[in-house]
């Protein structure tokens, strides 16, 4: 008896027609089924493509972010910079034209990110869905389109009709139903059972109202008028029911679920309206408010009214905003000046009004003022206002004009006009004679100026502010300056040295007299140490020190203590010294008995010459030998030193011997770039990784695309589920991971070991 074909589900024939699909056929000139390659799937058509060359730390424009910071680079077959600390590519360079050119799939491929990476960064960059090489891509799938969809129909051909168990007898069977239509036909007319037309006038009603509505206006059901709206493409009307001018004012004075129980309302319906008037929401478990507190609210000041009631401010400020009362503080503007508020900045009102930028600001937010936000294009600036520019003050013209001082400023600036000339009052006798006696604000007030200009003007007279500690200076005490040391001008005139620097500065006259140095005291320099001169002179330390820097008289030595083994140091004595720099310093320390570094080092803090250092010339033949052998070994042949030699070399432009120079890059190798990892290459040629990756991006050369994956075959195929995943990996050269995930698709079951000799294996 023979088994029956197993019969395919829907669910198995879109398995297979999605699996067919992943092996994307396409077809040749002669009708020949080829299988795309990865290679052509991904391959680049606008290419070549070469990252930037930058370093890690330096900055790049990214088309998505602005200027960022480079880190590292990435690891897809394009290397290509990530931003700093992160793992995001920077969009710009040679991906932003991959980006606008080729397709989804090869720029993910090639640049090592998703499908959906690469899209976000064509809507960064306003590229339509469909690019040159996607339309290239979509010609090489359309073959294998048509081709699925052929297997499609074809599996639907071969399928067996389905067998319908109705009861023939059923009214919702087939044949009793057309029976049931014929005899309607038979007894109504042919054209009675389609049911009335809609007419024009009933098809501009529909939308315009809910469906019940129109329903019963036109006469007909409710499923008729929302399947024709539905046919029409027309939205429903939502059933909203709308809020009275009572209902709205409980909003936020109480609690939402008591505001939804007393106006017959959703909870959600009452959050939503409360979040439309910007109220804040009232807990239950919050303290009612009683009367006498809604009646102070407004009237009193926040914190006084907190203080009353026992309640914090913040409490006090969400309440009064509720009931959409203004604070007292802001109560008592004019019409004029609430007028003014959002025409411009805080800044510019608070300072046309006179008021502060607070205050400002918290009136055009409780009156729900929006703040002000200047249009991006500039108003073009008329011949008009331009003729106002320099005949007024810049303040005028901005408030005449309606603009920003900083604009109007701009544009004088720009035309080249000047300010215009000042109207400054003279100071007259008798207003300069209030100085001394009335106070900064008292005179300014009085004489009708600025504060600031009669500060200036007390400055001008050299004249101290009425109540300050500082004393005036006195002509008697300014003819002083400069006559002698500031500290003993300081002492005579009974003030701070400070104060006397910088009268002395600010009046631009030169320092104090300085004693004179006399040749006794010169003679002295080189003995006693500077506490004991300084005593002795009456001068102080540092006039001591700079005297002997200029006559470049060292400073003596300071004897140190010796104890315990410091005691075996040897001191040096005069005679010593005396031979120090006489002869070479080798020399003198075997003479004397001392280390080559301790002769050196007296002679160094002696200040004494080596007048036996002598640099040796380099010869011809020396010059010869750099580069014929390691440094090391021709400085010990030379009898130079090891630094010498290296610096001679690298002023030559010689190469180190110990370091080779790099080999030069034959036609072989080159032509094996890109055709295999570059890690392959680097084995076969005897180069660095970093060698070769360098020279193929600076010929241009893609990196070596390994396929993503061998597809599978028909007789592959049949192999599966008759031997273990291990045996038949092994046999197939492909991994147990990859022969399980295939069975699994195909719906073969796993074989056990066991039951492994159903079948040869050739």
């Amino acid at each position: 008896m023979t088994a029956k074909p197993k019969q395919l589900s829907l669910c198995d024939m879109v398995s297979h027609v999605t699996r067919k699909r992943k092996e994307a056929l396409v077809y040749t000139a002669g009708e020949t089924p080829v299988v795309m390659t990865d290679r052509e799937r991904f391959r680049l058509r606008f290419g070549p493509y070469e990252p930037p060359r930058t370093d890690f730390g330096r900055w790049l424009k990214c088309e998505m972010r602005g200027k960022v910071k480079v880190g590292r680079f990435s690891h897809g077959p394009i290397p290509w910079p990530r931003k700093w600390r992160t793992n995001s590519l920077i969009l710009c360079g040679d991906l932003v034209r991959a980006v606008k050119k080729e397709a989804v799939q090869a720029v993910a491929w090639h640049w090592g990110v998703s499908k959906g990476m690469v899209r976000v960064w064509r809507r960064a960059l306003g590229v339509p869905e469909f690019t040159e090489g996607t339309r290239q891509l979509s010609k090489l799938y359309l073959p294998h389109r048509l081709r699925a969809k052929a297997e499609v129909m074809q599996t639907l051909a071969r399928r067996p009709p389905r067998q319908r168990r109705v009861d023939q007898t059923s009214c919702f069977s087939s044949t009793v139903r057309s029976r049931q239509c014929k005899e309607r036909i038979k007894r109504n007319g042919p054209g009675q059972h389609l049911g009335r037309l809609w007419t024009p006038e009933e098809d501009r009603l529909l939308g315009t109202d809910s469906d019940a509505a129109i329903a019963k206006r036109i006469n007909r059901t409710q499923n008729a008028v929302r399947g024709r709206r539905g046919t029409l493409g027309l939205p429903p009307v939502p059933r909203k029911k709308p809020w009275r001018a009572s209902e709205v004012e409980l909003v936020g004075l109480l609690d939402d679920a008591q505001v939804a129980k007393q106006t017959a309302r959703s909870l959600k319906s009452v959050e939503a309206k409360r979040l439309e008037l910007g109220r804040p929401k009232l807990h239950s478990k919050c303290r009612p408010w009683s009367r006498r507190e809604l009646e102070g609210l407004g009237k009193i000041p926040d914190a006084e009214l907190a203080r009353r009631t026992g309640r914090t401010i913040r409490a006090i400020q969400s309440r009064r905003v509720a009931a959409r009362l203004l604070r007292r503080e802001v109560q008592n503007w004019s019409a004029a000046e609430v007028a003014r508020l959002g025409t411009a900045s805080d800044a510019e009102i608070a300072r046309r009004l006179g008021r502060t930028l607070t205050c400002v600001a918290i009136a055009r937010r409780a009156r729900g003022i929006a703040n002000y936000r200047p249009v991006p294009m500039q108003k073009k600036w008329t011949p008009e206002e331009d003729r106002l520019l320099g005949a007024i003050r810049d303040e005028q013209v901005a408030e005449r004009l309606g603009r920003p001082i900083g604009s109007v400023k701009q544009r004088r600036h720009k035309l080249g006009l000047p300010m215009p000339a000042s109207k400054v009052r003279p100071w007259t006798q008798q207003e300069t004679k209030l100085f001394g006696q009335l106070s900064d604000a008292e005179i300014a007030e009085k004489t009708g100026r600025t504060l600031v200009g009669v500060k200036m003007k007390r400055r001008e007279l050299g004249l101290s502010a009425v109540g300050s500690r500082r004393k005036a200076w006195k002509p008697e005490e300014d003819s002083r300056l400069g006559k002698a040391a500031d500290s003993q001008i300081a002492r005579r005139l009974g003030r701070t040295v400070m104060s006397v620097s910088h009268r002395r500065i600010r009046l631009k006259i030169p320092s104090g007299y300085l004693r004179p140095w006399r040749p006794e005291e010169d003679r002295l320099l080189g003995g006693p140490g500077k506490e004991e001169l300084g005593r002795r002179f009456g001068r102080t330390k540092l006039a001591i020190a700079a005297r002997r820097r200029k006559l470049n008289i060292p400073a003596p030595l300071r004897p140190r203590p010796l104890t315990g083994a410091a005691n075996n140091l040897r001191s040096w004595t005069e005679a010593e010294e005396k031979l120090l720099g006489t002869e070479p310093d080798q020399s003198l320390a075997e003479k004397l008995g001392r280390s080559l570094g301790a002769v050196t080092e007296r002679r160094s803090k002696l200040r004494i010459p080596n007048q036996y250092r002598q640099n040796r010339l380099w010869s011809l033949e020396e010059d010869k030998l750099l580069g014929t052998m390691p440094d090391e070994e021709l400085a010990r042949q030379l009898g130079r030193t090891m630094i010498a030699v290296k610096m001679r070399r690298s002023l030559k432009g010689i190469a180190d011997s110990s370091h080779p120079a790099p080999l030069a890059w034959k036609a072989d190798e080159i032509r094996l770039l890109g055709t295999k990892p570059d890690r392959d290459v680097a084995a076969e040629t005897g180069r660095t990784l970093e060698s070769v990756r360098l020279k193929r991006l600076k010929m241009g050369i893609r990196g070596f695309e390994r396929p993503l994956q061998r597809p599978w075959t028909q007789a592959d195929d049949a192999l599966l589920g008759k031997w273990p995943d291990a045996v038949l990996a092994e046999k197939l050269n492909r991994t147990v991971g990859s022969v399980s995930r295939r069975r699994t698709s195909m719906g073969v079951p796993v074989v056990k070991a066991g039951l492994s000799g159903l079948g040869g294996l050739t």
